[in-house]
């Protein structure tokens, strides 16, 4: 079968919802909901390539966040994500978009492995 994107895995959690920071607890439920289905599909032989992020998000970003202004650092939701995953042994890379940098975009989304899996 066709390896799935995280959007394939819980649409629900990318888009608009997921980047906008209401409480902490909401954000953690979705992190810890995304690494189990995660770890389900890696005990299942399926390789979860990277987890992309979008820079400047305050729920959603990498290295780059927004609290009060950009910022250094990760958003919310992906603290939160990073603590599921260490806490699951789950070791995926977290990987960031910018939409401000299309190219460079390009180059990371072809470096990560989108192939068959059988």
């Amino acid at each position: 079968f066709k390896q799935k994107t995280a959007y394939e895995i819980m649409p629900s959690l990318v888009g608009s919802e997921m980047c906008i920071r209401d409480s902490i607890g909401p954000l953690k439920d979705m992190a810890i909901g995304l690494v189990k289905t995660a770890k389900e599909y890696i005990d299942n032989g399926v390789e979860v390539d990277a987890i992309l992020g979008i820079a400047g998000s305050p729920s959603c970003g990498v290295d780059v966040t927004y609290r009060f202004g950009l910022q250094s650092g990760s958003g919310a939701f992906i603290e939160e994500l990073k603590t599921a995953m260490e806490e699951q042994g789950i070791r995926v890379p977290i990987v960031e978009i910018n939409d401000a940098l299309p190219e460079k975009n390009q180059a990371i989304l072809e470096r990560i492995s989108l192939k068959e899996v059988t």
